[in-house]
């Protein structure tokens, strides 16, 4: 076996084991750099594979004809055009006037057309000199394309590293020298020195970056945990329990933070305030919105007695505080003493009431403008009498309503009045178990695209 043979084997070793190592990075986190890990570690193993298949000793030890061999290399030489391509689209986007898309389109035609002439002709590497011009032709777009990224709209990435610009320097001049005839020296194919000067460059150049931006998601991940536990700390750490009155909650953020919230307010010992609110939006802005309308609502304790002043003073608090975004509301006041349920309702979806021992379901329709649109709305309270034993107050947000299955179809509002009317009178608990339970069923999973938040109060 000669030195040549021997360079070529080791070089072959050396990109499969980079190629290896980029697939495994990109199955650390299916993510857009994913495509960018895949693609360079297919090159690495496609041109690792044409390089063994060309040296004899290898041949000799996997057996198999020359012609064989020959065809198996000729496949490599049009199709590896393909993933590098692929890859250099993933960090240059689609390229001046798209000509990176444009290029993966034609050299995967090519490819196509290769093979096809190999198997009706007979004889491999039929096209290789159009091979030879296509390779030129690439090139010539990959530079371009580099160029214009770094020159005209001055944007970093690992292709204009100036490691990888070194690297790159040699690959071009070795590639080109193969391609036009070798003019130095000749009968010696130095390509693949300059693939592998170019793949360890670019591979510690690509490799860092995701690494770094593996690091950054990481980061935050751990930032938005930390968000959420900051706002699951503002939502009520127990549910009240007045006299006369069972109390349960479902709460389901669509998103590691919530823009919708609930909170309760111990007026008495049969009297509870509660409040339900659903910021526009979803994530961190909305999370954010949704903490300043807490606050506001915690402010409201003189009041909170008379839902029409706690949403007339959370709307002036709200006001000129959030940046084009706006909160849904509903507030009720359940006093089990008094029999009654006072509620005022900022845009919200409307609250709802059931009798025991009727059949239809009460929706008060009545409400104001949402909160921190208008400091001047005005809001009025609207009244639920003999509010007994056996009733039922459901307050919600939309992401209830709006929530889809499979075929596309909201859960919409007639469906929600059905969950007062056909589940039995149980506990506020087992009632809120069973209406989720059919909700996550409507969905097809417990994954929903707004935040889902409901309260129920029945009277005991």
């Amino acid at each position: 076996m000669s030195r040549g043979e021997l360079a070529a084997i080791a070089i072959g070793m050396t990109l499969l084991a980079l190629g290896c190592l980029s697939i495994g990075a990109a199955t650390l986190r299916l993510r857009r750099s994913s495509m960018t890990l895949v693609t360079f570690g297919l090159w690495c193993a496609m041109y690792r594979a044409r390089l063994l298949a060309r040296q004899p000793a290898v041949r000799a030890a996997l057996g198999g004809t020359l012609s064989q061999w020959q065809t198996f290399g000729a496949s490599i030489t049009y199709t590896i055009n393909v993933p590098i391509t692929i890859f250099f689209a993933s960090l240059l986007g689609a390229g001046w006037r798209r000509s990176i898309w444009g290029l993966v389109t034609a050299v995967s035609a090519f490819a196509v057309i290769g093979i096809a002439s190999d198997l009706v002709s007979g004889r491999p590497a039929s096209l290789s000199t159009a091979n030879s011009s296509v390779v030129l032709t690439a090139v010539s777009i990959g530079l371009v394309n580099i160029i214009h990224l770094t020159v005209g709209r001055g944007r970093r990435s690992p292709l204009n590293d100036p490691v990888v610009v070194v690297g790159g320097l040699v690959l071009v001049a070795f590639i080109v020298n193969e391609n036009i005839g070798e003019i130095a020296l000749r009968g010696v194919n130095i390509e693949p020195i300059g693939v592998l000067a170019f793949i360890l460059c670019l591979g510690y150049a690509v490799l860092r970056s995701v690494f770094r931006a593996e690091a950054e998601f990481v980061s935050v991940q751990r930032e938005l945990e930390t968000a959420r536990g900051i706002q699951l700390s503002l939502l009520p750490g127990r549910i009240p329990t007045p006299s006369g009155l069972d109390l349960a909650v479902r709460y389901l953020p669509a998103a590691t933070v919530a823009g919708d919230i609930y909170d309760f307010v111990e007026i008495g010992p049969a009297c509870v305030g509660i409040l339900v609110a659903d910021v526009m939006g979803h994530g961190i802005p909305a999370a954010l919105v949704a903490s300043m309308a807490k606050l506001a609502f915690s402010l409201q304790a003189d009041r909170a007695r008379d839902p029409a002043a706690v949403m007339t003073s959370m709307n002036q608090i709200l006001c000129g505080q959030l940046e084009g975004s706006y909160v849904t509301a509903v507030y009720a006041v359940v006093d089990t003493d008094a029999q009654r349920v006072t509620l005022a309702n900022a845009g919200h979806p409307p609250p709802l009431v059931q009798r025991r021992g009727e059949s239809g379901t009460h929706v008060e329709r009545e409400h104001g403008l949402m909160l921190g649109v208008l400091p001047a709305a005005e809001y009025a309270n609207a009244h639920v009498d003999r509010f007994a034993a056996g009733d039922r107050l459901l307050l919600y947000s939309d992401g209830v309503l709006e929530a889809r299955n499979r075929a596309g179809e909201f859960f919409d509002g007639d469906r929600v009045m059905r969950w007062l009317s056909t589940f039995e009178v149980t506990t506020a608990d087992r009632f809120a178990e069973r209406a989720l339970g059919e909700l996550t069923r409507w969905r097809g999973g417990s994954q929903f695209e707004d935040d889902v938040t409901f309260v129920v109060a029945e009277g005991t």
